[in-house]
C-alpha cells in the first residue's frame, strides 16, 4: 500500500513538472513572438536616413576653378543649373550626379576639365551609397570676391526640411589651383559627396535626392 502511494505521488510530481515545463515553453514562445512584433526602440526606431540633430556627413572631393563656358557653348547641365539659380535668386549653381558614367563625361570631362592639360582622372565615387554634388559660384549673382576666389570649400551640411543643405564658402589659403588653358573668366567650384543614408527620407539609386546649397561667407559654417 505504501509503495502504491509513493508511486502515485511520484507520478503526480512528474506530471506537475512536465506541466510547468510546457507552461514555461509556451510563455517563452509568446514573449519571443511579442518582441518580434513590437516596434524597435531607441536609435533603431528612427528612420534609416534620419540625421542626428540635423547634422549630415559630407565629404569634399575636389575644389578649384574651371573655365566658364562661353555664350552658346554651355552644356545642358550647366545652363539648366544656372537657370535654376537665377530663378531661386541663389548665389550658387549646382548639379547632382547619381552614376559614374554621366558624372565622368558630363561633369568632369565636359565642364571641370575643359582646357586642362594634363587631363586629371575623375574620382571614383560609390554611387550605390552616395551622390555627388557639384557646386559653383553663379556668374550672374555671386559677389565679385567669391567669383575671384581660387575655389569653394565645404563648410558643413545639415538637414533642411526634407532636403540636405550643403553649405560652402570661398576657399581660404592653400596652393593656387592649376588654371585651365582657356580664354575668358573662370568659376570657383567644390565637389562634395554625401551618403544616401543621410537624407531625412532615404531614396534608393538612381533617384536624385533633394538638395539645397547655401553660401557661407566666413569659416563659421
Amino acid at each position: 500500500m505504501h509503495r502504491y502511494r509513493r508511486r502515485t505521488a511520484s507520478r503526480l510530481r512528474l506530471g506537475a513538472i512536465v506541466l510547468l515545463a510546457l507552461a514555461g515553453l509556451v510563455a517563452g514562445l509568446s514573449l519571443l513572438a511579442a518582441r518580434r512584433a513590437a516596434p524597435a526602440t531607441g536609435v533603431a526606431a528612427a528612420p534609416p536616413g534620419a540625421a542626428q540633430a540635423g547634422v549630415v556627413r559630407a565629404y569634399q572631393v575636389a575644389t578649384g576653378i574651371f573655365a566658364r563656358p562661353g555664350p552658346g557653348h554651355e552644356s545642358g547641365d550647366f545652363a539648366a543649373a544656372e537657370t535654376m539659380a537665377k530663378q531661386a535668386g541663389s548665389l550658387l549653381a549646382f548639379t547632382v550626379w547619381t552614376d559614374q558614367e554621366s558624372f565622368e563625361t558630363r561633369a568632369w570631362r565636359d565642364l571641370l576639365q575643359v582646357g586642362r592639360f594634363p587631363y586629371n582622372r575623375p574620382p571614383a565615387i560609390d554611387f550605390m551609397r552616395e551622390v555627388a554634388v557639384l557646386v559653383w559660384a553663379s556668374p550672374a549673382t555671386a559677389p565679385p570676391d567669391v567669383l575671384a576666389s581660387g575655389g569653394l570649400e565645404l563648410r558643413s551640411a545639415r538637414v533642411a526640411g526634407q532636403a540636405v543643405e550643403v553649405r560652402v564658402g570661398p576657399r581660404v589659403g592653400g596652393a593656387s589651383p592649376a588654371t585651365p588653358a582657356a580664354d575668358g573668366p573662370f568659376l570657383p567650384y567644390v565637389l562634395v559627396t554625401i551618403p544616401r543614408s543621410q537624407w531625412p527620407v532615404p531614396v534608393p539609386p538612381p533617384v536624385v535626392p533633394p538638395i539645397r546649397v547655401a553660401l557661407v561667407p566666413d569659416s563659421s559654417g
